[in-house]
């Protein structure tokens, strides 16, 4: 079983997704240091990400590969994404 994903939509923050929605990380606003911190947590320009709690007035909590994690208000905002769809292949 095998994954498939697609491009669609415009690019938006993570913000702007909803909750179980998937994405590739196309850009990561904010100074150097912000920009080394999302990184320093396993988001880089070309990750997929999947929102698994929120987006809400406090932050979402996302998940990259194995790992989930919490960001804050103003980091989801800085966080530009292109929306993904994602479907499995049944075929074995």
């Amino acid at each position: 079983m095998t994954n498939q994903a697609t491009q669609t939509g415009a690019p938006q923050t993570i913000k702007q997704m909803q909750l179980g929605n998937q994405a590739v990380i196309i850009k990561i606003n904010g100074t150097f240091q912000q920009i080394q911190r999302i990184q320093m947590l396993g988001l880089r320009k070309g990750g997929h990400i999947k929102v698994v709690h929120g987006p809400g007035r406090r932050g979402a909590v996302v998940q990259s590969g194995g790992a989930r994690i919490a960001l804050g208000k103003e980091i989801i905002e800085q966080i530009e994404v292109t929306p993904i769809n994602v479907q499995e292949d049944q075929t074995r």
